[in-house]
């Protein structure tokens, strides 16, 4: 509340005034919260259930980082000739696909879940391209509806609040 009331706040309110922009703060919000959630559940999955090491967990990881940058490249060129909202939404759809069957991990032999028995290539791969996909999808029009009509004297909270990447 304090923020209100200084002359330079940290946060000033003003940014989120814009409806579009408060939406997209608040979903990069959720969609950031669900990221680092869906890496420890399923480092734990990897490393306690299948039995990977560490390093190999690591490793298990980088086509994450592939599919992210894959698709954030595809949707930054389709941001001319798509609506945002398009974008964000299949990209939303295609993320929320990948933790859904993810979740379903149980460690007896139900052919519907995830168990010991799972193969990181063909049970988890997949998923976790389709996760990374979304993902890729949902930065980028997500980051320009944030950071788009953000006066120069908020140009930096506006680009912070909207970054993927913890402070």
């Amino acid at each position: 509340m304090i923020e209100r009331v200084v002359r330079q706040p940290l946060m000033p309110f003003r940014i989120l005034a814009n409806r579009t922009r408060g939406v997209s703060f608040f979903v990069m919000m959720l969609v950031l919260a669900a990221m680092f959630a869906m890496f420890y559940f399923l480092s734990q999955l990897i490393q306690n259930v299948l039995g990977y090491s560490s390093l190999e967990a690591g490793f298990a990881f980088l086509p994450f980082s592939f599919g992210i940058v894959a698709s954030a490249t595809l949707a930054s060129q389709l941001m001319t000739r798509v609506d945002p909202r398009w974008l964000a939404g299949v990209g939303h759809a295609a993320g929320r696909g990948g933790p859904v069957r993810l979740l379903l991990i149980d460690y007896d032999a139900n052919p519907a879940t995830l168990g010991v028995e799972a193969s990181y290539v063909t049970d988890l791969l997949p998923w976790i391209l389709v996760m990374s996909f979304g993902m890729g999808m949902v930065f980028v029009p997500l980051t320009l509806t944030a950071v788009h009509g953000v006066g120069d004297q908020d140009s930096g909270i506006g680009s912070g609040l909207s970054s993927p990447a913890p402070a």
